[in-house]
C-alpha cells in the first residue's frame, strides 16, 4: 500500500458572525484540512494548527511535506517515526503545524487500513470498545474580556450537555 495522492482543502466560515465572545482568527481566515489517499481507495484526513502562522505560509509548508508522502507507505512512515517529515524541519515554526496534521493523517490511515480506531495507536491499552468524548472549544480570552462573557459560554456549553470545556488563556508572549 501507498499513499499517491495527497490534498489541500481549504474550508471557510460562510455565514453570519454575530458572536458576543472574541473569536479565533480562523474563523475569519479559514483552514486547511489534509486528505492523503492510498491506492487502496482509503482517505486520512488532518489539519495543521491554524494558530500563529499565516494561512499562506502555512499551505506553502504543507506542499512541501505532502510532495514527500507520494510512494510512501503509511504504514513505514509511522513505524518510523515520522523521520521523512521531520528531516531539518523542528527547527522552524511554520512546519511544526503541518507536522503535526499530516501525523493525524497518517494515524486515520494506518487506523483505517487496520480497522481499528487510531486512539488505539497512540495508546494500546485502550479498550476498542471505549468511546472518546467530545468536549466543547472555546474560552478566547484577551485582556479586555469580561469573566462573566467567559462564565456564560462555559455554562452554554455545559447546558448543551458537554463535560469538558476548553479554553484559551491570554497568550503569555503577546
Amino acid at each position: 500500500m501507498k499513499i499517491i495522492k495527497t490534498q489541500i482543502v481549504p474550508l471557510k466560515y460562510s455565514g453570519t458572525l454575530n458572536s458576543n465572545y472574541p473569536l479565533p482568527s480562523y474563523i475569519e481566515n479559514g483552514i486547511i484540512v489534509y486528505k492523503l489517499y492510498t491506492d487502496e481507495g482509503i482517505v486520512g484526513y488532518g489539519e495543521p494548527n491554524p494558530y500563529f502562522v499565516n494561512l499562506n505560509d502555512l499551505k506553502l509548508a504543507s506542499i512541501e511535506i505532502l510532495n514527500k508522502l507520494i510512494n510512501l507507505n503509511p504504514i513505514e512512515v509511522l513505524n518510523d517515526d515520522f523521520k521523512v517529515l521531520k528531516q531539518n524541519k523542528l527547527n522552524n515554526n511554520k512546519y511544526i503545524p503541518v507536522i503535526a496534521g499530516v501525523s493525524q493523517a497518517i494515524y486515520d490511515l494506518v487506523g483505517k487500513i487496520n480497522e481499528i480506531p487510531s486512539s488505539f495507536l497512540l495508546n494500546n491499552k485502550t479498550n476498542l470498545n471505549d468511546k472518546i468524548k467530545a468536549y466543547a472549544s472555546g474560552g478566547m480570552i484577551y485582556e479586555s474580556t469580561d469573566n462573566n462573557i467567559i462564565i456564560e459560554e462555559a455554562n452554554k456549553c455545559i447546558a448543551k450537555g458537554f463535560e469538558v470545556w476548553k479554553m484559551r488563556p491570554p497568550l503569555p508572549f503577546k
